[in-house]
């Protein structure tokens, strides 16, 4: 019985420690572009961070503020700064900014759920597309399925029922145009993700599970 506990044990530890990631809460206010392994939250890896200037503006660059639980019942906030703009700026800043979001336990339970824009002037928006692959940083085109494609303005929140056409996967990318307006601004954006089962929570079951298993054929 100890041998099949320590068994339980390593499989759990090492299931936990196949992503080698920090958390996105250590690594605030560092630019996404140098987060070589990502960051995870909650049950989920947050990687292939990369945000490029579309126009030449010098905007940049993208940080994380925060994350934690969301409002939206089991959902994970993903707080990003962006600094873009200022109330002098005679010109449009933009920044094209992508990156992958999968589930640490490998399940399918990703919902983008809301998108919240932060800044000012009538123009300032985030516009962003989630697809099943790859997205190319330039153009925004994927070549397999977008399930998402919508735009945030500055001071607005949108709202998604998860598979009301935005059905629940194990790995999204997600590609964003990050603009601010002449004289306008955008300061930052909230992404909110409806979070599956927690690993760990999974890995217990299962050990549980086994237990019993082993326990039935003894009794046999």
């Amino acid at each position: 019985m100890n041998r099949i506990l320590i068994a339980v044990g390593l499989l759990a530890v090492s299931s936990l420690a196949l992503s080698a990631a920090p958390l996105c809460t250590s690594s605030t206010g560092v630019d996404v572009n140098t987060l070589t392994l990502g960051c995870e939250a909650g049950p989920y890896l947050f990687d292939n961070f990369l945000w490029s200037d579309a126009n030449g503006s010098g905007g940049g660059p993208v940080t994380i503020i925060s994350a934690g639980p969301g409002s939206i019942v089991s959902s994970i906030n993903l707080v990003f700064g962006t600094s873009l703009g200022t109330p002098s700026s005679a010109f449009t800043e933009d920044l094209h900014f992508t990156f992958r979001v999968s589930t640490l336990n490998g399940s399918p339970g990703i919902y983008q759920t809301a998108l919240t824009a932060v800044g000012t002037g009538s123009g300032s928006h985030v516009a962003e597309r989630g697809c099943t692959t790859v997205i190319a940083q330039d153009s925004g085109i994927c070549s397999g399925t977008v399930l998402y494609d919508y735009t945030a303005f500055a001071g607005q929140t949108i709202n998604i029922t998860p598979n009301a056409g935005n059905i629940g996967v194990s790995q999204l990318f997600v590609w964003k145009d990050l603009n601010a307006d002449v004289r306008g601004s955008l300061t930052s954006f909230t992404e909110t993700f409806q979070t599956p089962e927690p690993m760990s929570i999974s890995l217990l079951g299962a050990g549980l599970l086994g237990l019993g298993l082993i326990r039935k054929r003894r009794k046999a």
